[in-house]
């Protein structure tokens, strides 16, 4: 038999022998044989084993270790003048001894796919051991874009082959430039060792870096109004572009800009620029060229807007304020007056009245009629006052006014004006103001002459429903209520056409 005993990350496998009482234990054994066998993850030497001490039955000093692959023998040489007692012997070896622990390795290659930065792509081998279950930094490479380049994506490292559960893979201390662009990431690899070693391992490293674009700083656009009142005015003159760019202006008869002089410089800042120009008063008709000089100006290559600017100047003496109205309805149309004729650049109340004549078709078979009577109020307008000022007072509804068969008169004020025209449109359709009544009359149906049913088609008075009839042979319909438009008529069958019935009303 054998039995193991485990001693400090080592096991000890010993032998038991059947030896008769008084007998020489070296004739049935001289010698034991204990394999020692070292614990997963350590490995022990003969040359760091000794046996110290034992019982007397064992020859101490010829007692001997020897290496078998991974274990250890120890071979226990008994003293030949050992006897057997007469009972159970047990023989207790001390022995000095450790096991190591075992040191796994691990290596690989990393594969570096890089554009535009460093490392270049390449492949690099690694390899590293260490203690079962400690972790350890295999790989920490700083990943560093080119000058001029930058890391649009972050860069990555991932495992192509291996056990993931051994690896921490990640990215740290990532630099940016002062536009907050990725230049430069770590890459590292930290290695958890099995209690085997690994080879053959793959780790993929990706970094694209891409160009920093390069800003051009450039005057791309302005906005401005061109059309400029006789009186004195200032117009703030809009430049676009990018932040540091240079621009340089100059205007001609007698304008000025905020320095009091008709030439200024600055640097664009960031959004927009904001230059102030003052335009003297005229008396008559008058231009004024407003330049970007170049040099002086960094104008973008793409810059396609009319340079100079040139302002009209006019002096105006009155403007108009005209009004539309619009119908819905294809029966019903409006007339829309002529504009109204007010003193221009004007700073006192002046009055007056547009009237929008509205007609229906002559055959249009109803009549119309105001809804309400409330008068419309300005708000139901929509104004474009441009650089004047006025208000709807009311728009009267007026009915049969001329040739017209309902009329809305607008009367307006305006307290003061500028020297653009003025307008106004009624929000909402004039046929939704209006009430429509259709004229219907009594029509009879004779069929008594033919031999053969007749079909009569006419429009409903009250819904305008279009209505079929059927008029049987020899029989006559007499005062059917139907509208005058469109008028009702035979659509089959040989019977009279129908007949107006005067003497009948409608119901």
């Amino acid at each position: 038999m054998s039995n193991i005993v485990a001693i400090d990350n080592f096991t000890v496998t010993s032998q038991e022998f059947v030896i008769p009482g008084g007998g020489l234990i070296s004739s049935v054994a001289p010698q034991a044989v204990l394999t020692i066998v070292p614990n997963q993850g350590y490995e022990i030497e003969a040359s760091n084993f000794t046996v110290v001490s034992s019982n007397p039955e064992v020859d101490v000093p010829g007692s001997y270790f020897t290496q078998d692959g991974e274990n250890v023998i120890l071979t226990v040489v008994f003293v030949t003048t050992a006897t057997m007692p007469n009972y159970n012997l047990d023989i207790k070896i001390c022995m000095r001894g450790a096991a190591q622990e075992l040191g796994v390795t691990i290596d690989g290659d990393v594969f570096y796919d890089t554009q535009n930065a460093t490392p270049l792509t390449s492949t690099v081998s690694y390899s590293n051991s260490g203690p079962a279950e400690s972790t350890e930094e295999i790989l920490s490479q700083l990943i560093q874009a080119d000058t001029g380049y930058y890391f649009q994506s972050t860069p990555t490292i991932s495992l192509r082959t291996g056990d993931p559960t051994d690896y921490n893979l990640y990215t740290s201390a990532s630099v940016f430039d002062s536009n907050n662009r990725l230049t430069a990431i770590r890459v590292n690899a930290d290695y958890t060792y099995p209690f085997v070693n690994h080879s053959g391992d793959e780790i993929d490293v990706y970094a694209h870096a891409i160009e920093i674009p390069i800003i051009l700083e450039y005057v791309t656009g302005y906005s401005i109004n061109t059309t400029v009142p006789a009186t004195q005015t200032i117009r703030n003159l809009a430049i676009t572009g990018v932040q540091g760019a240079d621009y340089s202006l100059t205007i001609d008869n007698g304008a000025t800009f905020s320095n009091g002089t008709n030439a200024i410089t600055g640097i664009l800042p960031s959004g927009q620029e904001l230059v102030p120009i003052t335009f003297p008063a005229v008396t008559s008709t008058q231009t004024h060229n407003l330049t970007f000089v170049v040099p002086g100006t960094d104008l973008s290559p793409d810059f396609n807007q009319p340079n100079p600017i040139v302002f009209q100047r006019r002096v105006i003496t009155s403007i108009q304020l005209s009004g539309t109205i619009t119908s819905g309805d294809t029966d019903i149309s409006v007339t829309n007056p002529t504009p109204l004729p007010l003193d221009a650049s004007y700073n006192f109340t002046q009055s007056g009245s547009l009237t929008h004549d509205i007609t229906i078709s002559p055959v249009a078979g109803f009549t119309i009629s105001w809804t309400a009577t409330n008068s419309l109020v300005d708000s139901d307008f929509t104004k474009t006052e441009a650089d004047g000022n006025f208000t709807i007072t009311q728009g009267a509804k007026l009915l049969n006014l001329g040739s017209s068969d309902l009329t809305l008169r607008v009367d307006i004020t305006s307290p003061f004006t500028g020297v653009q025209n003025m307008s106004y449109s009624l929000t909402d359709d004039i046929d939704t103001y209006i009430t429509k009544t259709y004229t219907c009359a009594t029509f009879d149906f004779d069929n008594s002459q033919s031999a053969v049913d007749s079909v009569y088609e006419y429009a409903d008075c009250d819904t305008g429903t279009i209505t079929q009839d059927t008029v049987l042979a020899g029989g006559v319909v007499t005062g059917q209520c139907a509208r005058v438009v469109p008028a009702p008529s035979l659509i089959s069958g040989d019977g009279n056409p129908p007949a107006l019935n005067p003497t009948i009303e409608c119901p």
